[in-house]
């Protein structure tokens, strides 16, 4: 398996982000782009959330951490996803950028 990861800046309580991204999940989750199926996540107390997805068929699984000042997204593809990786933390880093309202 190889790895991905991304992160983005935020300036706003831990806790608003977190708020804002459970939102935006279930949001994201009701309108999959196409090629992306079986979507799973688990929200923690803390704040963070572990997921799983398929995107083009292919397995992709991580944890997203909202820090003080950040949001770490981390997972692991399989190594046929490789090409696509720049693209993937692009997306996240995107969809990040859209839920917290432009922050």
């Amino acid at each position: 398996m190889a790895s991905f990861q991304t992160r983005f800046e935020h300036q706003q309580t831990r806790e608003a982000v977190s708020q804002k991204l459970r939102k935006f999940s279930e949001i994201i989750t009701r309108d999959l782009p196409t090629g992306v199926s079986d979507v799973s996540e688990s929200w923690n107390d803390d704040g963070s959330m572990n997921f799983e997805f398929k995107a083009m068929g292919m397995p992709l699984a991580g944890t997203m951490i909202v820090g003080a000042d950040h949001v770490l997204v981390e997972g692991k593809m399989p190594f046929a996803a490789l090409p696509f990786r720049g693209a993937i933390e692009s997306q996240i880093r995107e969809k990040f950028e859209i839920a917290l309202g432009g922050d």
